[in-house]
């Protein structure tokens, strides 16, 4: 029972420390450039408005208004998520003038893993105007340690009075660990769970869970 609870304690150590990294910033853009310089595109009637309206915070926010393309006007970018895992992708966004369902208005959020093939985030749709509001999206495994990620929002507005305003993008994400710290960590671990084998004089099949990564590095341990 009590080399249970130690190898449970050491288990716990090691998933402590694997999780204690803070998320870290990969990319963010609160157009304050006064231009899409950190997008890949920007297509139809997205524009960078100077206004205390149009931006969140600052003086500048992304503006899309007025009929669009029938296939959408597109504002995109493409990032790399390589060494990150856990990947949040967060913003704000404002309605400024009805979205109708009558026209079938709609701004669609969306991402992709592979470049290509663009999956639903969140459509705005028959929504009135408001105030600013924040969104975060928790993206699922195919975001990390990804070199072919990307975002966009796909705008079909079908009066010149449709508009919505976009600002302060972030996509942050936790380092993923390097195999070398990880091994680290579990040898220590490893290390408890063994000394206390050795000093008990337990079975040695009962420290086997966390003593092999000990006993590959060392002669301590023995089996």
């Amino acid at each position: 029972m009590r080399i249970a609870s130690v190898a449970v304690a050491a288990a716990m150590f090691v998933l402590a420390l694997c999780s204690s990294s803070h998320a870290d910033q990969i990319w963010s853009d609160g157009f304050e450039s006064g231009n899409f310089s950190a997008w890949s595109s920007a297509s139809g009637n997205w524009t960078i408005v100077t206004s205390a309206l149009s931006a969140h915070n600052g003086i500048k926010g992304a503006d899309i208004k007025g009929t669009t393309n029938l296939s959408g006007d597109i504002l995109s970018v493409h990032l790399s998520s390589v060494g990150f895992q856990n990947l949040e992708w967060q913003y704000w966004y404002k309605v400024r003038d009805g979205l109708e369902l009558v026209d079938a208005d709609s701004v669609f959020a969306e991402w992709t893993a592979n470049g290509t093939d663009w999956l639903s985030l969140d459509t705005y749709a028959n929504s009135l105007a408001g105030g600013w509001q924040f969104i975060s999206f928790a993206l699922p495994a195919a975001a990390n340690e990804n070199s072919s990620l990307g975002f966009r929002f796909r705008a079909t507005l079908g009066s010149s009075s449709d508009r919505m305003n976009f600002d302060d993008f972030a996509l942050s994400g936790t380092p993923i660990p390097e195999p070398s710290s990880l091994t680290m960590m579990l040898s220590f671990s490893s290390f408890i769970v063994c000394r206390f084998v050795r000093k008990r004089k337990v079975p040695p099949y009962a420290g086997l869970f966390f003593c092999f990564s000990y006993t590959k590095q060392t002669k301590g341990c023995k089996m």
